[in-house]
């Protein structure tokens, strides 16, 4: 997975990869304006946290990885020399991560708790957690913030949502359904939300 964060692209594009010269630790990798490719390895001691998903706010790096009891740390913030700022345990799988224009980082996973979505101000504290209803069955997959903080959400079907938009505070504002499994979701600068996922009916 990509993630550009600004100036020459060449010189800023990470991405995250499960390296074998590594291990199985977490990796982030940049080129250069050679397309020298140089890993990156973030924090040693996340041995077994392999990485699952990327985001940035033009300045700084969030990192979701996959829960391991013994890490238990699933969101990461870098700053653009891949220096940690700070890191959160959500106490499960993260699949996505998005941050608004305060830095504020939203991360939606795998139930834990009985939540899927996890709000997390600038300074890696927890402001609010959801989760669309009680079925342990239902996960988050993936999420994006429109400029007025407000977050979109896509998830494992409930009833007949896979999709909840969510104010700054974490109330509900709407929900609809496109997919029986989102799994990534955008928006653009006219506040059309564009989702892909697991195939429904034709349409995917």
């Amino acid at each position: 997975s990509l993630c550009f964060i600004g100036g020459n692209m060449a010189q800023r594009v990470y991405f995250y990869d499960a390296a074998s010269t590594f291990g199985r630790r977490s990796i982030v990798a940049r080129y250069d304006d050679a397309d020298n490719k140089f890993y990156l390895p973030i924090i040693p001691y996340y041995s077994y946290a392999g990485p699952t998903c990327l985001s940035t706010d033009g300045t700084h790096i969030y990192i979701g990885t996959n829960y391991q009891a013994y890490d238990q740390i699933t969101v990461l913030k870098l700053d653009k020399s891949l220096n940690l700022v700070w890191d959160y345990n959500t106490g499960n799988r993260v699949f996505g991560v998005a941050a608004d224009g305060s830095g504020n980082v939203y991360a939606v996973g795998d139930r834990s708790g009985g939540k899927t979505v996890w709000k997390l101000n600038s300074s890696g504290v927890l402001q609010w957690d959801w989760a669309a209803n009680t079925d342990l069955g239902q996960d988050s997959h993936c999420v994006a913030v429109d400029a007025s903080g407000n977050a979109y959400v896509g998830g494992d079907k409930v009833t007949t949502k896979s999709i909840w938009k969510l104010d700054p505070s974490g109330s509900l504002i709407t929900d609809g359904y496109c997919s029986d499994i989102p799994q990534k979701i955008c928006i653009d600068g006219s506040g059309y939300v564009y989702v892909v996922g697991e195939r429904t009916s034709s349409k995917s």
